[in-house]
């Protein structure tokens, strides 16, 4: 199969609308339908919410309704993802097989940028060491790759000396504020841009 050039998109939005959100995105007007709608994203959260305590304590309020969202950008090809995950990677002594194979320490630095899914899944505005996935393909289940965009944000400033070194002219345009149209460094401002936008407006990023 050829590899898609098709750009990865993502948004910083609630995982659970209001009622009046849906109503309006949908064109549904009958209530039961609507309630329907709103409770199928709240189990979604649910099962997030539940994650986080069993596997890091973590208390997490995502399922509560909200009606603003943030920014969306087109981060990149996954094929530029993969450029910035190996040069993260490397800059930490290990490959990419090292990361998914799991030969790398658990929460050691660039887990949540290299072990989340490249073209979805969500980004909690929450810390939490390690990233992780819920659901069984094999038996049906929705499979969601979640990670912290506390922990992204970390990891993509421990990048910008090594990108910097690697990229300077890419990197003093981005310091300019441009985004360059293509490449690793447009991917690691994009993602920093959207790790930003979920910590200040308390919500996730959503991959897809």
């Amino acid at each position: 199969m050829e590899p898609t050039m098709e750009p990865i998109l993502a948004v910083v939005t609630p995982l659970v609308w209001t009622l009046d959100y849906y109503r309006d995105a949908y064109g549904v007007a009958d209530p039961e339908e609507l309630a329907l709608i709103q409770l199928e994203d709240m189990e979604r959260a649910r099962r997030m919410e539940i994650a986080l305590r069993d596997l890091y304590g973590l208390d997490a309020d995502l399922t509560r309704p909200r009606n603003r969202e943030g920014p969306e950008e087109e981060i990149g090809t996954p094929e530029e993802l993969r450029a910035l995950r190996e040069l993260a990677a490397a800059a930490a002594g290990f490959t990419l097989a090292d990361y998914h194979e799991g030969r790398v320490p658990p929460g050691y630095l660039y887990q949540h940028l290299i072990n989340h899914d490249e073209a979805d899944g969500y980004y909690l505005p929450l810390d939490f060491p390690q990233p992780f996935w819920l659901g069984d393909e094999e038996e049906g289940d929705e499979v969601l790759s979640v990670g912290s965009a506390v922990a992204l944000r970390r990891e993509l400033e421990a990048l910008r000396p090594v990108l910097a070194e690697r990229f300077p002219r890419e990197m003093a345009a981005v310091e300019r504020g441009s985004l360059p149209p293509a490449g690793p460094v447009r991917v690691w401002a994009a993602l920093l841009r959207l790790a930003g936008a979920s910590l200040e407006l308390d919500l996730p990023i959503q991959l897809g």
